[in-house]
């Protein structure tokens, strides 16, 4: 296909390019452009790197980009050569820009009627030259100088101009999703944000990973709108993060389908958006970060969770390990905590989250209260009972943890949540 294009864009020459407009190959290149191997056109005779990325030749700290003054001297046309240099912006190279201080690169392509961050590349170097989703095109910056770089592909040979990088939805043209690509290789630091035709839906929470699974389990082929099955684990190599033993029907409590974020605010309850650790096995597909929205633990025991079932018991958490962090030893780094309850906390915007914290002498769930303070869990149910946020559907866990209650919304000061109640068919409900 890269062959294809290419030559295509030979064709035109460099005697019809222009600054500005359809050029090339009438897929939204800006202008014609010279067109590297035509007769009156030179290649460069040498380059500092040969595509974006730490492989690609720079020191680290620097991207693979070109010479803004860089010209064609005795020529008619030319494609240019890449140097290293100094990032400029913050934007990685194929992802959306409005003006060349935006790129690392410094470099902003208009590309049919949109600016994407230059991103070099090669043509026939392979799967690591330009991003899954993006093609290695010839594109022209004025009527003499051209350049290779990363552009996105419609997968019919042609440009998809708005199918660029991106860190969450806000960085997508109207109408498309920032959708990660290669999730089953999220905690590789090998998967990436890219725009793509969409709307968010429900499949948000969606549970993706089957009982007995793990990190190992090709799960983000099952969240088909957001690209990304996330496991509650941070450590892929830890057995903890195999399917726990809290099982919802046959599926791994806590591997639910996410998405990329800029903000909690993008995130439903309880989820956080959060950047996650991870170890990078190999040469990355980009070298673009993103934020997820996750439940993943902050510390020791103190994690994020859906209900009480998740927290410490008799000083055992969750997966069945003690509930303390641990060092290199093995011996815990803090006092191990005996009993946490999972203890909901409301915002004014009707946002919520819960997290694992110490009881301090409060009711625990199923025991008596009057007011919400007086439960760890902050949830005093209507029938005048502790009780614990919950995951609907939850198939009878509501029942495990206090007897005789199910899973159904409850509001909270401004928050409209899921909790463990025995009233649900006639008690006061609300929607959130």
């Amino acid at each position: 296909m890269y062959a294809v294009l290419i030559a295509a864009l030979l064709l035109v020459g460099c005697s019809e390019g222009g600054s500005s407009g359809e050029g090339a190959g009438g897929q939204g290149a800006s202008g014609g452009g010279g067109s590297g191997g035509a007769p009156a056109c030179a290649e460069p005779s040498t380059s500092a790197c040969e595509f974006q990325g730490p492989d690609g030749g720079c020191p680290d700290g620097q991207v693979c980009t070109i010479e803004p003054t860089a010209g064609c001297g005795d020529a008619a046309c030319c494609t240019l050569g890449y140097v290293c240099a100094a990032p400029v912006g913050r934007v990685p190279g194929g992802g959306a820009c409005d003006s060349d201080d935006a790129c690392a690169s410094g470099s902003c392509l208009t590309v049919g009627g949109r600016g994407v961050c230059l991103r070099a590349c090669r043509p026939g170097f392979g799967d690591d030259s330009c991003p899954e989703g993006q093609l290695c095109a010839l594109l022209s910056l004025d009527g003499r100088r051209s350049v290779r770089a990363c552009v996105g592909d419609d997968e019919g040979g042609g440009y998809d101009a708005a199918r660029t990088l991106c860190r969450h939805d806000g960085e997508c043209a109207a109408g498309r999703i920032c959708k990660v690509m290669r999730g089953e290789r999220f905690y590789q630091a090998e998967a990436y944000g890219l725009c793509e035709p969409g709307a968010r839906g429900d499949e948000f929470g969606k549970l993706c990973v089957d009982a007995g699974g793990g990190p190992g389990d090709p799960g983000s082929a099952r969240c088909a709108e957001s690209g990304l099955c996330l496991s509650p684990c941070l450590d892929t190599d830890a057995t903890a993060c195999q399917c726990p033993t809290g099982l919802e029907g046959e599926g791994c409590r806590g591997f639910t389908c996410t998405r990329p974020c800029a903000s909690d605010a993008e995130c439903p309850s309880p989820y956080l958006c959060r950047f996650i650790e991870q170890k990078r096995l190999s040469a990355p597909a980009t070298d673009l970060e993103f934020k997820v929205c996750t439940l993943v633990p902050d510390s020791a025991w103190d994690w994020v969770c859906w209900d009480d079932g998740e927290c410490c018991v008799g000083g055992v958490d969750r997966f069945g390990a003690r509930c303390c962090g641990e060092e290199e030893s093995g011996g815990c780094d803090v006092d191990p905590p005996d009993r946490t309850v999972c203890r909901v906390t409301t915002t004014a915007e009707g946002r919520w989250s819960a997290q694992c914290a110490l009881p301090e002498a409060r009711g625990l769930p199923g025991e008596p209260c009057a007011a919400h303070e007086a439960c760890a869990s902050g949830l005093c149910a209507p029938d005048g009972r502790c009780t614990s946020p919950c995951l609907p559907p939850e198939d009878g866990r509501c029942d495990a943890l206090v007897p005789g209650t199910q899973c159904c919304p409850m509001a909270v000061d401004e928050a409209c949540l899921p909790v463990c109640r025995s009233d649900c068919a006639e008690g006061p409900t609300c929607e959130g």
